[in-house]
This record gives structure tokens, sequence and C-alpha cells, in this order.
């Protein structure tokens, strides 16, 4: 089986770098063209020095990593709450890369690197879209090599700690984890959204709708940590920092897992509820407001699907606890013939 050629797009967070962690894990169904940072859970350049080290701390400095956006389409950068602490990664300290910041054009990298391949590429998205709107804005003519993009953002009704959506005080449904009503990507950088959905690319929304019914239960954490002493501690680590946060919100048992259901649909999509979603579209407003990147749904006519639910989350599990087990061993390997 010929791997798929994919680019991955995050802002750098710890559920960013375990996406990534479980992408290399594939090498059979995954050809990784190129990683780029965007701003987010942190800015720029801390974002790009975070996948830099994590790389290296799995040894594979191998891969092509460059800096993208500091700042959202329409220049007017929102708040973040710091939900993966200061640095991202909920103060897992990771081995120094030697790399220096490769700070390019990423509209033209993206460019040059979907030109490089024959085949049609997936961009993996888990934060806000400000790389890919720029690439769409300045070079139109690569959404004949995009095969889709697999965004990790945007929420309608997202699950509370039963199950359910989480009612507002005021009646409407909580939306949103940034602000009641808007998921922390979207609300980034909307404008951004809303010139990829009228596009004409195919886009996938992994939605807060689905990808919270992920949550790292306590005894999900005690699989995890059994994996083994050097590298899991650190994985639980990335996530646990903003299980308080999760808690607050959406009243759940731990903290979500939200970036790696992007690699686990993209692996096995029968696992999670698709719907398409043609009238989809983000609230385009100044940070202040709480309903800046709401989605709404206005018959625009995107080309979004809309991921809403999960069919089977021990399955969706035990495929994220496999493909960390795969990526740590391979690099307690690398460490090895390293003499690390």
């Amino acid at each position: 089986m010929i791997s798929k050629p994919v680019i991955y797009d995050g802002d750098m967070g710890g559920d960013d770098l375990w996406a990534i962690a479980m992408l290399l894990a594939h090498p059979d169904k995954f050809d990784l063209l190129g990683i780029a940072s965007v701003f987010g859970n942190v800015s720029q350049p801390h974002a790009t020095r975070n996948v830099l080290d994590f790389l290296h701390w799995l040894g594979r400095d191998d891969i092509e990593v460059v800096q993208g956006a500091d700042l959202p389409c329409d220049g007017m950068r929102p708040f973040g709450d710091d939900a993966y602490g200061d640095d991202g990664v909920g103060g897992v300290i990771l081995l120094p890369s030697p790399k220096i910041i490769a700070r390019v054009a990423v509209e033209d990298w993206y460019h040059t690197l979907l030109y490089s391949h024959k085949m049609g590429t997936t961009i993996f998205a888990t934060g806000p879209a400000t790389n890919l709107a720029r690439l769409i804005e300045k070079h139109p003519d690569v959404k004949d090599k995009l095969e889709r993009i697999i965004f990790m953002g945007g929420g309608l009704a997202p699950p509370g700690g039963d199950g359910k959506p989480v009612i507002l005080p005021n009646g409407d449904i909580r939306a949103g984890n940034i602000t009641p009503y808007a998921e922390f990507n979207a609300y980034q950088d909307p404008n951004a959204l809303n010139i990829l959905l009228k596009s004409g690319v195919p886009v996938t929304f992994m939605a807060m709708d689905a990808s919270q019914h992920m949550v790292l239960t306590k005894e999900r954490q005690q699989r995890l940590l059994q994996i083994d002493q050097s590298y899991a501690p650190a994985f639980h680590r990335m996530l646990l920092v903003v299980e308080e946060l999760d808690r607050m919100k959406f009243g759940l048992d731990g903290p979500s897992i939200h970036d790696p259901n992007v690699i686990i649909y993209a692996l096995r999509p029968n696992l999670y509820k698709e719907r398409p979603l043609p009238e989809l579209a983000f609230t385009e407003a100044l940070p202040e407001s709480e309903r800046r990147g709401q989605a709404v749904l206005t018959g625009s006519g995107a080309n979004a699907i809309w991921l809403e639910g999960v069919t089977d989350k021990e399955a969706v599990f035990e495929m994220m606890l496999e493909s960390l087990k795969t990526t740590i061993a391979r690099a307690l390997g690398n460490r090895g013939r390293l003499g690390g």
C-alpha cells in the first residue's frame, strides 16, 4: 500500500504533540512531508521550538519543520487561556533541539511542497487555520493538490460529563471552550476558516462535538503510565494540565483528548459520526466578542463534513494508546543508538 502524503499544521501544545506522536507511528499509512507551526496555544517562535524539541526528544530530527503565522488573518491576536500552561506542554522538559528555526514564507513553502508530490495531499490542522488561509489566498491553484483538510475545531453541542450538552444560565448550549460560544482554534482566526470554507477544498471538522467524547479518565491515565517510565509520564503531563479547565467548564472526569482524534479519524473514519454541513460558517468579530469564532449555519454552500460523535470510544483510545506505544518504542530505540 502506498502511504498517503500528509502535512501537519498545529500550534504545538500538548495535544498537538500527542497527535504528531500518533502520526509518526504509522509511516505505512502516512508519508509526512513536513510540519508547519502556527500561533495559538503559545506564540511564535515558542510553538516552533516546542515541536523541534519534541521531535529531537523522539530522535526524529529528520522531519522538516517551518515557522508559520503569529497573527490571525485580521491581524487581531485574541487572548488565550493558557490551558496547556505558559509553555504549551504543561511544564514538561523536552530535549533541546540543536536545529535553527526555519523562517520562511509559509504559504510559499506549502506551495512548493504540495507540487513536489504527484498525489493529492491531506493536511492535518490542529491549530488556527491561518497558514492554510494564506496559502489559498496567495496560491489558489493549490486547491487541485489538496485532497482534503482535516481540521480540529469548532463546536455546536459538545458533551459534558454526562454525555449531554452543557446548558448555560441563559438557556443556550455551551458550544465553546475558550468562550461560551467558540472553540479555541476557531476563536483565534474565524476569518481563516471562512476562507477555507469558501475555497471549495473539502474540509472535515473534528469538532468538539466528537473529540470531547474522548476523555483521559483516571483509568486511562493508568494505562498510559504503564507504557514505560521515560516517555509516558511526560505524555501524561502534557494533557493533565488542562484537566481543571475541562472539569470547570464541562464537568468532565479528566482532560479532553482533542487533537489526536484527527489522526485516528484518518486511520479509521468509521469510529466517528459524520454529517455534511454545507451551510457552515464562523462568526467574524473583534477579539472582545465572545461570539468570535462561533460556528453558525448560514446556508453558505461550504464543502464541509462535521464530526459530531464517536461510535466506539474504547476502540479510539486503544488506537491512541497503541500508537503512543509504537512511537515510544521507536524513540527508545533511537535513544539507544545515539547513546542518549
